[in-house]
């Protein structure tokens, strides 16, 4: 089968949870017998070495930075481009797809955040109406939960069997990496995000409230933050803001925090929440959106949105020993229902059904 995968979405550092998405899900198909993978990437793309050396990249004549450009290419000359490389189905990773097309199309919308998550009108309409418009032009719909699956049914009008559910996967990394209770320097460790819905307002007040209990531990944040948060981080010594940091990094952050805080509002999965439990960091979670469905009894859940929630599950587990213990322990289990290769079996399974419906009709 010969696949072409539509990453023209993928900005480097900028997407987040669907960056790291799109390569684990790559990586996983190049490595499967009978798979042969077409990359369709924008000029801003920097594919792995190792993922060039097994697939086709194809880069088109657009920078990404223009979302407007991006879409108007996905619907002009990405179904051409593919038929021409004689590819058999077209997927596409980042919520929009071709609306017409003679191939067949799969597309994968990660949630309806667009319904949730506070952002300007236009924005709010276009995402709606451009991903309704693809969920009704695929074959099928891939999502990364069963709260997104309900969440996509409800919103976009589609009939729950077009939902397929792949599982978000974690880092096979993870494995080579051990929490470890220290003592020395104690912190609570949480990834930041441009957008409202990461919620880290409300944690840098919980952390505030609850400090002075426990002498000397700092709320360390890593990855990109928005004004207000900088703003709130600029003359407080307890609080650092790391920016964007490598992979080897992040995991030694995770290995090291006395808790690894979540605090959305709205996730359509959480992968740092999975990975944080996969190295057995005592997570404490916010219960919106699919956080409480990853975590399951594995995390001390909170209310987004009640402040002084977050502040008591903090003040639980940085006081507790025994606590953190049992969620380590717990965390890694929970963790084991979560693999980049169950979610391709998934993937493929949708692949081979597009294309035997494709053949039939």
């Amino acid at each position: 089968m010969r696949v072409g995968i539509d990453i023209l979405f993928l900005l480097p550092g900028r997407v987040g949870g669907t960056e790291t998405y799109a390569w684990a899900l790559i990586e996983e198909l190049i490595g499967r017998r009978g798979v042969e993978v077409v990359l369709f990437t924008n000029s801003s793309t920097r594919v792995p070495q190792h993922v060039a050396a097994k697939a086709e990249v194809v880069t088109l004549k657009l920078s990404g930075e223009s979302r407007t450009h991006r879409l108007w290419t996905v619907q002009t000359t990405l179904p051409g481009a593919a038929e021409k490389l004689g590819v058999d189905l077209v997927h596409s990773l980042g919520s929009t797809c071709p609306f017409r097309a003679r191939l067949p199309v799969i597309v994968t919308i990660h949630d309806a955040n667009w319904s949730a998550i506070p952002m300007p009108l236009a924005k709010r309409i276009g995402l709606a109406v451009m991903t309704r418009l693809s969920a009704k032009a695929a074959h099928s719909v891939i999502t990364v939960s069963e709260f997104s699956k309900r969440e996509l049914v409800r919103w976009l009008g589609i009939p729950p069997d077009k939902v397929r559910v792949a599982l978000s996967g974690i880092g096979r990394d993870t494995a080579d990496v051990r929490w470890e209770d220290s003592q020395s320097a104690p912190y609570v460790f949480a990834l930041g995000g441009d957008g409202k819905n990461k919620n880290i307002e409300a944690l840098i007040r919980a952390f505030r409230a609850v400090r002075r209990e426990f002498g000397g531990c700092r709320l360390v944040i890593a990855g990109h933050t928005n004004s207000a948060v900088r703003r709130m981080a600029a003359d407080d010594a307890g609080i650092e803001l790391r920016g964007f940091v490598e992979r080897r990094e992040l995991l030694d952050l995770y290995a090291r925090a006395t808790a690894f805080v979540m605090p959305s509002l709205y996730e359509g999965f959480g992968i740092p929440l999975a990975e944080a439990m996969a190295i057995g960091a005592p997570c404490v979670s916010s219960a919106a959106g699919a956080l409480k469905e990853v975590g399951e009894d594995a995390v001390v859940s909170f209310d987004a949105g009640r402040g002084e929630d977050l502040a008591g599950a903090l003040r639980s587990v940085l006081g507790s020993t025994s606590l953190r213990q049992e969620l380590s322990r717990r965390g890694r289990i929970r963790a084991g229902a979560f693999s980049w290769a169950l979610a391709a079996d998934v993937t493929l399974s949708c692949y081979e059904d597009a294309v035997a419906g494709q053949g039939s009709a």
